[in-house]
Order: C-alpha cells, then structure tokens, then sequence
C-alpha cells in the first residue's frame, strides 16, 4: 500500500506539473494518450493551418481529467462515418474559412449528388466518405505526393473499393476497372510516367461528385481533352445515329477504362472492348459503311507508307554522309499531318481525310525526290571514281610496260655495241 501510495503520489504531482505548465506549453490532454494519433497529425495539414482536435471532435483538451471527454464540454468522440461528411462540410464548406486557402467550391453540396452521397443517404453506410480517400488525422494537400488524393495515386485509391469483389457485390458492378486501367494508355501514361496529364478517375468521373458518365454524356467528358475529335464526331453520321440508338459514343469504339493507342485496327480488328470486330461490331461486312472505313484506312496506310518509305530513304541518304536536315524538316511536317489524320477520322469523311493524307504525301514525296537526286549524284560520283581509278591504273599499265620495252631495247643496243 505504501509503494503504490508512492506512486499515487508521483502520476500526481507530474499531473500537476503538466496542468500548471500546460496554458504556457500548449499540452493537451488528447495528446497526452492519443501519442499515436499525434504523430500522425503533427504531419497533417491540419495541423500545419492550426487545425486542432476539438474542432472534429469536441471535448475541453485543458482539462486533464476525464471529464474532458464530458457530453458537457461537447464531447463528440468517434465519429460515425455517416457523419463524417457533414463533420467536414463544417469548415470546408464555409465560403469565408475557406476562400483564404483556395478558390471556394461547395465541394459537400456537390458529394451530396454524387452516387456515393446518394447512397450514404439511404443508409449504406459502405460508400466512401471524406476520410475513406483523405485518411483520417494524417490528412494531406491533395498536391502533396504522399496523399491518397494526390493525381497519380488515386486510380489506386479508388481501386482499394471498386477491386475488393467482396466489398462490391451488393453493387453489381464491374471490378476490373483498375485492372483494365493500368494497361490502357492513359493507366500507363500515369501509373508508369507519372504523367499528370493523362486523366485519372476523377477527371472522367469527377472527384467530391463522383458519378458514371451518362450515356449522352460521354462525347462531352472525352472531348475536355480530346477537342478535336469530338468536333469531327459531332459533324459525323455517326452522332445523331448513336444518340438515336442510345450508344456509348466514344466509348463504344475506344472502349472505357481500358482505352488503348489508336491505331487502324480499329477499324477492322484487335478492339477487346469491341468483340474484337471493329466496325464489324455494328455495320455488315457487305454495307456501305463498312466500305466507308476500308476506304479511310487505305487512305492512311498510302500516308503512312509514304512516310516511312521517306524515312528509310533518308536514313539511307544520312548514312552514306549527305546533309539531310532539310528532308528531316518535311518528315516531321509529314507526321505532324499524319497524326492529325487520326482525329480527323471521327468525321467519318473519306474527303476530308483524304485532303490530309494528300498533303502528308506531298511531303513524303518530295523527300523521296530529294533523296533520290541525292543517291542518284552519290552513285554518279562512284561510277566516276571507278572510273578514273580503272584509268589511272590502265595509264600506270601502260607506262610500266613502255618502260620495260624501253629497257629491253637499250640492253640490246648495249650487246650490239
């Protein structure tokens, strides 16, 4: 009794001393038994703008005793994830808190829309809230490298539900999305280049709203970034036919999460997301729009070609010592054209896209007759060399065998003396 009389004695004088000194040192009694927790805030940005724990969750951190944890003294303790949402709206959607850190957007009005907020609503209380993507005490900038919601780590965030097929059964939906993510070409751009570019899934699905694009919606959410292409699409038969039928638009041919370079298989073939038929998936072999598309691809492959032989010449032309920077310039002129030909396709206009690939064969062409003329004056000056090499040695023949006849004359002239 005496030793733990003892001790009683020492957890409270150092109570003492942390309650006397705690006003000028700033300790709270949270952190005195949530260390942990802390270590983990201290790291936050939260703590770095003086966010404190009482603003979340309640409570007096003054006080050192338990009735800092008091209904009183608005304590709140773990907060439900049903709550969490509104908890956080608290600040981050005050236009007045939140103006002086960024530009102001509702961003909980927005989630409250989304098919996470709709369900979390209805009682589902399995969908991602604020902490589920932002963690919870070490909460990050979103531009901070080492945030779940940083640009190149949410396809993995958001994988860490919609690829658990346990966790998303009741949903009935897809799982493989990330699967088909990391090996289409905006996956590799991010995961593998760290291209901040490429879009991730809040950029076709949006962030605090997440929501599947719409059917009629898809040829607005690719053509953010694919301008160009959704204007030829636009001014295609294809547009207004897909609206009619309700298709997927863009979707429908270049696939969604697992969209690849594209390339003029598309066309005919090698489209997974497709059937692998291409075109095929929807017109006849026998139609006449299926005749539109082998008539665009001989178009682009005559470019193409063109192209390459202008390449391979040029190539050639380098090696034997010719100065080619001039083909070089209209090579890339070329290719530039070619690679506008792609986006020019959604048109579906064999006119239009023959224009361009014209223009790319002027280029390739005029190379080609560059390099030729080239070639054709290295063979010239070849065949000239050989030439005076064979005469130059014809000319030493002939004066080598003179000299001898010379010498032999004189030796006999010498015996006849």
């Amino acid at each position: 009794m005496r030793g733990l009389g003892i001790k009683a004695l020492i957890i409270l004088i150092l109570i003492l001393a942390i309650k006397t000194g705690s006003a000028s040192a700033g300790i709270y009694s949270c952190t005195i038994c949530h260390s942990n927790i802390n270590s983990q805030y201290s790291k936050s940005v939260h703590s770095e703008i003086g966010t404190t724990c009482t603003e979340c969750h309640g409570g007096d951190p003054s006080d050192l005793t338990f009735s800092a944890m008091s209904r009183a003294k608005g304590y709140k303790g773990k907060i439900s994830r049903a709550s969490i949402p509104l908890l956080c709206a608290k600040c981050h959607s005050d236009v007045k808190m939140m103006l002086q850190y960024r530009e102001y957007v509702d961003e909980y009005a927005i989630y409250r829309d989304s098919e996470h907020g709709k369900k979390l609503r209805q009682g589902d209380y399995k969908v991602a809230v604020c902490t589920d993507c932002h963690n919870t005490h070490d909460i990050k900038k979103a531009s901070d490298p080492n945030s779940p919601a940083y640009k190149l780590n949410v396809p993995k965030t958001c994988a860490r539900c919609h690829s658990d097929k346990k966790y998303m059964e009741q949903y009935k939906i897809p799982t493989n999305q990330f699967e088909k993510y990391k090996e289409s070409v905006h996956g590799r751009h991010v995961l593998e280049q760290g291209d901040m570019r490429a879009p991730a899934c809040p950029d076709c699905h949006g962030t605090h709203g997440a929501t599947p694009p719409g059917v009629k919606d898809i040829h607005n959410v690719c053509g953010r970034c694919h301008s160009v292409q959704r204007e030829n699409l636009l001014r295609s038969p294809h547009f207004e036919a897909m609206k009619n039928k309700k298709i997927k638009e863009c979707a429908v041919c270049h696939g969604s999460h697992g969209v690849q370079e594209a390339t003029i298989a598309l066309f005919t073939s090698e489209k997974a997301e497709n059937g692998g038929k291409g075109c095929l998936g929807c017109h006849k072999a026998s139609s006449v729009e299926y005749g539109v598309a082998l008539e665009l691809v001989k178009t682009i492959k005559e470019a193409d070609d063109a192209v390459n032989i202008a390449t391979r010449l040029t190539q050639k032309a380098r090696e034997k010592g010719f100065d080619t920077d001039e083909e070089m310039n209209k090579i890339n002129i070329a290719k530039t054209i070619l690679l506008e030909i792609g986006p020019v396709t959604h048109s579906l206009s064999p006119d239009i896209v023959k224009e361009n690939a014209e223009n790319v064969i002027i280029n390739a062409v005029d190379v080609q007759d560059m390099v030729k003329a080239k070639l054709v004056e290295w063979r010239d000056r070849r065949v000239t060399l050989v030439i005076n090499i064979l005469v130059f040695l014809i000319v030493i023949v002939l004066l080598a065998v003179k000299r001898r006849r010379m010498m032999k004359n004189g030796s006999k002239d010498m015996d006849k003396q």
